[in-house]
């Protein structure tokens, strides 16, 4: 164990809870995933459940090494028509998305 770390007590939820070697209990906000807004322990509904039974769930890599989904070009797509502009690239990096 490193002298710095916290035995974390829950998943990979928003909030987690920990616990100090000496017993101290924590409830502290997890930085530490993309789970930002906890839909990974979300059960969703339908739309959700075929989009991952089509896709599949993962980080994946750029577009440029593993191509882009269908679902990406409908998404860009209705981008531009929503907001009437002349394209709409998606990003694919998430430091130039937060």
């Amino acid at each position: 164990m490193y002298p710095f770390e916290v035995p974390r007590l829950s998943g990979q939820h928003t909030e987690i809870e920990a616990r100090r070697p000496e017993g101290l209990s924590l409830s502290l906000l997890n930085l530490s995933t993309y789970n930002y807004f906890g839909y990974g322990y979300h059960r969703g509904d339908r739309r959700g459940q075929e989009a991952l039974d089509r896709y599949g769930l993962g980080a994946g890599s750029s577009p440029v090494i593993s191509g882009t989904f269908d679902i990406h070009h409908r998404l860009e797509s209705e981008l531009v028509d929503f907001y009437g502009l002349e394209a709409a690239p998606l990003r694919c990096s998430p430091p130039g998305t937060r």
